[in-house]
């Protein structure tokens, strides 16, 4: 009995072993399936790899975007920022001419400029200093304003007075500005001068013989001047008295002032201390205050 079961162990065993052989060989022959999608898969495995491509594709454009967008970014608001600086007005030249010529401060250059402008004038062409020590005291200058020559006074840092071709128009101890160029402007006297011969002539014994100065070698013996309304014209005429001698008589007059070469009317006329028409008229702002108190 011992002997049967024996040989029945050994036979099982030999059975076991062949069976491992049979697997391991089994196992040398037969090659590994990759992992495939059945057709029950919802996306193929192209499809993943295209998406995986795409993906990836779309990762760098994003990041390059990313980075263009933030330099973009930046300048934007460099521009902003530079925007929001309040950016600093040039300076009126007027105003720097004044400052630099008698160093004066923004504020207190910049009330000098506007009193000048408010007696008539728009352009200095020149400041110098003459009399005086410094602003801070009493310091004048010789000032030219729109070709008119004349003198601006400063005192303790402020206007204190402006006359131009002798015509006082600031001053500060009479309560500031007393008078405008624009009363005085005359932009054409030789128009004047050619009516007053007219005008003079007809008061004359012998229109005729009157001579007259000339207006360009003897511009200086004729006076033409202007206030508000009225021109005021003034020189000599030599004619032919009632004997027919020839005499020099000086006269005066006075017409009205007007725009464009119109005819100016005559309004007053004095030949040698004769009136030969009208009435004296106000011909500075001295009269003028007069006439209207």
């Amino acid at each position: 009995m011992k002997k049967v079961l024996f040989f029945v162990g050994i036979f099982f065993a030999a059975c076991f072993r062949l069976l491992v052989v049979l697997i391991a060989v089994a196992f040398l022959f037969v090659e590994p399936t990759e992992n495939t999608y059945d057709s029950t898969s919802s996306i193929s495995e192209a499809e993943v790899s295209d998406i995986q491509e795409k993906t990836r594709s779309l990762k760098e454009n994003e990041i390059d975007e990313q980075i263009i967008t933030d330099e973009d970014l930046s300048k934007k608001e460099e521009i902003i920022n530079n925007e929001n600086i309040p950016k600093e007005e040039e300076l009126d030249p007027n105003i720097q001419m004044i400052i630099d010529s008698t160093n004066l401060n923004e504020a207190e250059a910049e009330i000098v400029y506007n009193t000048i402008v408010e007696i008539g004038f728009t352009d200095i062409i020149s400041i110098k200093k003459g009399t005086g020590e410094t602003v801070d005291t009493l310091a004048g200058f010789a000032i030219n304003l729109d070709g008119y020559n004349g003198i601006l006074t400063i005192e303790n840092r402020k206007l204190y007075y402006i006359a131009m071709n002798g015509i006082e128009l600031f001053d500060a101890d009479k309560g500031g500005v007393i008078d405008n160029i624009e009363y005085y402007a005359l932009e054409n006297d030789t128009w004047y001068i050619s009516y007053a011969k007219d005008y003079i002539s007809q008061g004359l014994k012998s229109p005729s013989s009157a001579s007259y100065p000339g207006t360009v070698f003897e511009r200086d013996q004729w006076s033409v001047t202007r206030y508000r309304d009225v021109v005021n014209v003034q020189s000599y005429v030599d004619s032919q008295n009632s004997f027919g001698a020839m005499i020099r008589s000086n006269f005066t007059i006075q017409m009205s002032h007007v725009e464009d070469y119109e005819t100016p009317n005559p309004l007053y006329m004095v030949i040698d201390d004769t009136v030969v028409f009208g009435e004296l008229q106000p011909y500075n702002r001295e009269t003028y205050e007069k006439s209207i108190n």
